[in-house]
Formats: structure tokens, sequence, C-alpha cells
């Protein structure tokens, strides 16, 4: 029996060693690696990313205007934003909210008025005016002011826009190229 606990004590320390020389042997060999790794190194250059200089630059044409275009855009785009300003009228949206949707407005009437000549020019500026007023009166408080009186002069004004300015009544009024 005596003999059996020595053997017993013998395989266990025989054990405990293999694993303690184990252990150092993975601890000093593992660190060299973990080291390198989080040192900085200088980033090695990758062949096929040189900056290539382009030597013949490319010219493009000038852009071309086109009148019957810039009306039809700003023609809709006055669509659009009347749209958004009847709905936020009808939200009672904030009052920086409505003055900047009649800003909307007017720019896109002024963009239209440029592209007029004549009668049609003077005739769209009366409405630009008009609008200009209904902003004015955007200015004033939310007690002195009545959003549905707004709307429904807002509502006459954009039907005069697409009754008498639509493209097919203003084509032979636009700006002619020179």
């Amino acid at each position: 029996m005596g003999n059996l606990k020595s053997n017993k004590s013998w395989v266990g320390f025989a054990v405990y060693s293999l694993v303690l020389v184990f252990g150092l042997s993975v601890l000093s060999s593992g660190c060299e690696p973990l080291r390198k790794k989080f040192t900085r190194q200088k980033k090695k250059d990758k062949e096929g990313q040189e900056f290539v200089p382009v030597l013949d630059p490319v010219d493009y044409p000038d852009a071309v205007f086109s009148a019957p275009k810039a009306y039809q855009h700003h023609l809709n785009m006055w669509k659009v934003w009347y749209k958004d300003l009847s709905t936020a009228l009808s939200e009672n949206a904030g009052e920086k909210r409505l003055v900047y949707l009649v800003d909307q407005l007017l720019v896109q009437l002024g963009e239209m008025q440029n592209v007029l000549t004549g009668e049609k020019k003077s005739a769209l500026g009366e409405v630009h005016a008009k609008v200009q007023a209904v902003r004015d009166d955007l200015t004033q408080p939310a007690a002195m002011r009545s959003n549905t009186e707004i709307n429904r002069r807002m509502k006459l004004l954009d039907k005069q826009v697409r009754n008498d300015f639509d493209f097919s009544d203003v084509e032979n009024d636009l700006v002619k190229p020179l």
C-alpha cells in the first residue's frame, strides 16, 4: 500500500511539472507574436494604388439654356410648393413654415417671369405682387390673420397660374435663344 501511495504522488508530481513546463513554454513563445501584433508598423505600399495624373483634360460643352424646359420646370415646382402650402394651411402649421413655403412660391414665379417676355411677363408680375401681399399677411400675428382666408386667396392665385400661365398658353412668349 505504501508503494501505491508513493506511485500516485510520483505521477501527480510528473503531471504537475509537465503542465508547468508546457505552460511556461506557451507563455514565453506566445507573448512575442502578441507583442508584435500591437506594435506600430509602417504601411506597405501596395502596387496598383499609385496616383496617376490625368494628362488630357476633357472639355465638356457648355450647358444649353432652354427656356421651354426652364419654364416647365418652374411651373411644376410651383404646383408642388402650392400643394405643400395648401396642406400646411389646412394643418395650421407654424408661421415660419408658411412663410418659407410662400417664399418658395415667389422664387418659382420669379424664375418663370425671367423666361417670359411681353404681356405675359407683366401679367405674371401682378400675380407675383399678389403672392407677396399674402406673404406680408403671414407676418402678422396668428390671432390677426385667418388661415382659411389665406388658403382661399392662394387657391385663386393657383387657379390663375394654372389657367393663364400653362405652358401651352405662354409658348409664344418665351425668351428666344440667342
